[in-house]
């Protein structure tokens, strides 16, 4: 007989395996695909344990994966772009031409506005940021330009856009 679980024993496990996937990434350097299998299977024993049935776990499973099915082709086809744009050396093409268009006195503000751009013409601030993004802060590391400075700058300039793209899905 399973019994439900309460919200307090809910977030004490989330908790649990949320400190598992921290020390085993952070700590022991680990891969993330290790522990999050890891927790997984911990999941899974602590829901046999508490007398759920094999069909109800897979159940759960399958409704979590086909919510999240879509997000995750999203972001492989962004790797897959960024991983082109880089061995087609569209991104270092980009910084040639960042430097011959970008002046050093203005160049935290031209980072922003094209991020911004960028993010309202593909309205996804996280492909912005994953390829422009990418250019405009090696032309500012080889500018000498703060880090932290550069990075607010595609950051903001970049969820600028996605907010205010029509494309954008939020």
């Amino acid at each position: 007989m399973k019994k439900k679980v309460s919200f307090p024993e809910a977030i004490t496990i989330l908790l649990l395996l949320l400190v598992i996937l921290g020390i085993s990434v952070i700590k022991f350097g680990l891969m993330p695909e290790v522990p999050v299998l890891f927790t997984v299977c911990l999941l899974v024993f602590w829901l046999k344990i508490r007398g759920n049935d094999w069909a109800s776990i897979q159940d759960g499973i399958k409704e979590g994966i086909g919510v999240a099915i879509i997000p995750i082709f999203i972001f492989i086809l962004i790797g897959a772009l960024i991983g082109l744009w880089i061995k087609g050396s569209i991104i270092p093409s980009i910084m040639v031409l960042g430097f011959h268009l970008i002046s050093g006195q203005f160049f935290i503000p031209s980072v922003f506005i094209v991020c911004s751009i960028v993010g309202l013409a593909i309205g996804s601030g996280f492909t912005t940021i994953s390829t422009v993004g990418i250019a405009l802060f090696g032309i500012g590391a080889s500018m000498n330009a703060n880090p932290a400075l550069v990075a607010g700058a595609i950051i903001s300039g970049a969820v600028f856009g996605d907010k205010m793209s029509p494309l954008s899905d939020s």
